[in-house]
């Protein structure tokens, strides 16, 4: 397995698989596993820049009610 193009919004769509299990089920259920990782990375990334976004907002107003109570 590869990753071919990251850009990519799907697992699937991504990674170039080979697999040699030839039972559909069992191939089936190493895609679902895969597709998983790749959308708790996606939600993790979206977490991360939610976080941060907040982190500025948190300072903005914190500097904002200072400068209130200073003058």
């Amino acid at each position: 397995m590869e990753i071919r193009d990251d850009s990519r919004d799907t697992f699937d769509e991504a990674i170039g698989l080979s697999t040699y299990y030839n039972i559909k089920p069992g191939v089936l259920s190493y895609v679902s596993i895969f597709e998983n990782l790749w959308k708790q990375t996606k939600l993790y990334e979206n977490i991360k820049k939610s976080h941060e976004q907040l982190e500025v907002h948190a300072k903005t107003q914190k500097e904002f009610i200072n400068k209130q109570h200073m003058s």
